[in-house]
């Protein structure tokens, strides 16, 4: 998991005077008892507006943008999800609890986004029907914020290769990759292209624990396997993962076997004191800054890739089957 604090901006809704086609009105009909105080909306860029509640209603203007997303939250928990494409929406609390949106407009990308949202809960067990379904959809929506969001759950799906990911980014039009996390989603996409398995490995640079600047291709491509292990201190399952690292380094470390480690998300100086903590005496290539996990779209650690003696890239897994691997190939 990566270790960041977001900090949240208001939005200034109210320091520019929207047309009725430039706005879209959001209305609250959650009734009044168990009503919140206020109501949350998340745009996924870090930006919230927070919406006082009266007597359980609520009405907000939003700019209209069907690039974008917004998440509702009530409280702790996120409601539902709304697009922002004009004309009226109206959100209503069930008695259970649950939200629902209705639209004033035909072919809302609300209610769209709504039943993808429905989709995903009741049949994320079937991958072959989601795979189909988040195709289908980004193919029908590659110009507005429903397209985003099937290709960020694809993404994060994990049962699709890269390349079927890198030529969905694609065909998003121009206006969804003008918007910026969509620009970063599709450069994620790119990055975990040109580093998935086949491809050689990406370089960059760093420091060692002595302060000198090193780069990747000091150790990959130069005739050994090479566990490259993305980490940060934040990270729990990280720090848990050293001892097993450090028995396979034991084991097979030598002329035909090495480790290295990439921190990410922190300053040189921590990485040193976890390093020396966690006495992982393999190499690590130290403040990297943003350029490594850029390079090879690295969105949570502990990330895992296994390089052939030439450089070429043998598996982005989980340790347990990178171990196989090593297992297998490494005498």
């Amino acid at each position: 998991m990566r270790g960041t604090v977001v900090i949240l901006t208001v939005f200034a809704f109210s320091c520019a005077v929207m047309t009725a086609q430039d706005k879209t009105v959001v209305k609250g009909e959650l009734g009044p008892e168990g009503a919140p105080k206020e109501v949350d909306f998340f745009y996924r860029s870090g930006e919230s507006v927070s919406v006082p509640v009266e007597n359980g209603r609520f009405r907000v203007e939003l700019p209209t943008d069907v690039t974008r997303s917004y998440d509702v939250g009530m409280g702790r928990h996120v409601k539902v999800t709304i697009v922002p494409e004009g004309g009226t929406l109206t959100i209503s609390r069930r008695p259970d609890g649950r939200c629902t949106v209705s639209s004033d407009k035909v072919n809302s990308l609300t209610v769209a986004l709504d039943s993808l949202m429905s989709f995903r809960r009741r049949n994320y067990k079937d991958s072959t029907l989601m795979i189909n379904e988040y195709k289908r959809v980004i193919h029908a929506n590659r110009d507005n914020a429903v397209g985003y969001m099937a290709l960020f759950f694809l993404t994060n799906f994990g049962n699709t290769d890269p390349k079927t990911r890198f030529e969905l980014a694609g065909t998003l039009a121009p206006n969804m990759l003008a918007e910026p996390r969509t620009a970063k989603l599709k450069r994620d996409i790119e990055a975990v292209y040109n580093t998935s398995v086949g491809m050689r490995f990406q370089d960059f640079e760093g420091i060692d624990m002595a302060g000198n600047t090193v780069r990747l291709s000091d150790y990959a491509g130069k005739g050994k396997y090479i566990l490259l292990d993305f980490w940060s201190t934040s990270c729990g399952p990280c720090r848990r993962a050293f001892p097993h690292i450090m028995e396979l380094y034991e084991e097979f470390g030598g002329n035909r076997f090495d480790v290295i480690g990439v921190p990410l998300w922190e300053e040189a100086g921590q990485s040193k004191e976890t390093v020396r903590e966690k006495s992982l005496t393999w190499k690590n290539i130290l403040g990297t800054e943003e350029s490594a996990a850029e390079l090879y779209g690295v969105t949570f650690v502990p990330t895992y890739l296994l390089l052939a003696p030439d450089g070429t890239i043998l598996a982005r897994a989980d340790l347990s089957e990178i171990e196989r691997m090593i297992r297998e190939s490494v005498r």
